[in-house]
């Protein structure tokens, strides 16, 4: 999930997501969408549902498994174990991390 995670238009800022959050509850609105991948997974349930449920059970078969019960790790220490093309992938969401870092740094202080 990192590496979707991280391109844009699939991520989202967390300035545009609380943007846009901030704009849902003014209006009282009930739902707020903020990703493309999720605005287009709904117009397509709505135009196709069962080619969207048979895609979705596609999608559940190839996912990895549950982990529960075996060891876990942060991310954190995983990640210097990816190659390079991963990490020149990942760069753009560890950029963000810092920079919403230094804003919680500066919120709190």
């Amino acid at each position: 999930m990192t590496l979707l995670g991280n391109l844009p238009g699939i991520s989202v800022s967390a300035e545009h997501s609380a943007y846009s959050i901030r704009e849902a509850l003014q209006r009282r609105e009930a739902t707020c969408i903020i990703s493309l991948p999720a605005k287009l997974l709904i117009h397509a349930e709505a135009l196709l549902p069962e080619a969207t449920r048979t895609l979705m059970q596609m999608t559940n078969k190839i996912l990895p498994k549950s982990t529960r019960g075996r060891s876990e790790a942060p991310g954190k220490s995983l990640n210097p174990k990816f190659g390079a093309l991963f990490q020149a992938l990942t760069i753009l969401g560890k950029f963000a991390a810092r920079a919403l870092e230094r804003v919680s740094a500066n919120l709190a202080a």
